[in-house]
C-alpha cells in the first residue's frame, strides 16, 4: 500500500512590510536622513542609481523581481502594508521594475483610509484583510524586517 504523500502548503497571500523589508534604505547625505517610506519628499530627490541602492543593489532587486514573480506563478496574492507613504512606495517600486507584481488597491500605507482607520496598527488591517477576505489565518504570511509572522506561529 502506498503512503499517501502529504502536499505542501504554501501561503496563498503574501504581506510585506516596506522599509527593511522590500527596501534597504540607504543614509542620504545631502539631506542627512535615512531614505524611507515615510519621507517622501526625500524619496522624489533621488536618482534612480539612488533608489536602486535604496532597495539593495541590482542584484537585490533582480531577486526580489524572481521572488514576487514565483508568488504570483504559484496563484499567492502580494499585498504591502507599511507605515510609509504610498505616494513614496508606488514611485519607488516603479523605477526599479517591482510595481508591475502589485495591485496598487493592495498597497496601503499611512496616507491610506484602512490604515488611519486603524490608528495605523498594521497587525489590525492584515486582522480586517483576513476577515473581509475569509481568509484563514494559515493562509495568510506577513513578512517585516528580517522577521516573518505568521497568524497561526505568532511573533
Amino acid at each position: 500500500m502506498e503512503t499517501p504523500r502529504k502536499e505542501k502548503r504554501t501561503h496563498r497571500v503574501v504581506i510585506f512590510d516596506f522599509d527593511s523589508t522590500l527596501s534597504e534604505p540607504q543614509y542620504v547625505a545631502r539631506h542627512k536622513a535615512w531614505a524611507i517610506a515615510d519621507k517622501p519628499q526625500l524619496l522624489d530627490t533621488l536618482s534612480t542609481e539612488e533608489r536602486i541602492a535604496n532597495f539593495g543593489g541590482r542584484h537585490r532587486v533582480d531577486a526580489l523581481d524572481a521572488l514576487l514573480g514565483s508568488l504570483l506563478a504559484s496563484n499567492a496574492e502580494v499585498y504591502i502594508v507599511s507605515l510609509g507613504f504610498k505616494c513614496a512606495i508606488v514611485p519607488q517600486l516603479e523605477t526599479v521594475g517591482l510595481l508591475r507584481h502589485f495591485d496598487q488597491s493592495r498597497i496601503y500605507g499611512q496616507d491610506s483610509d484602512a490604515l488611519r482607520g486603524v490608528h495605523y496598527v498594521k497587525a489590525d488591517l492584515i486582522a480586517l484583510l483576513v476577515e473581509a477576505n475569509c481568509w484563514r489565518a494559515a493562509d495568510v504570511l506577513f513578512v517585516s524586517e528580517p522577521i516573518v509572522y505568521s497568524p497561526t506561529v505568532g511573533t
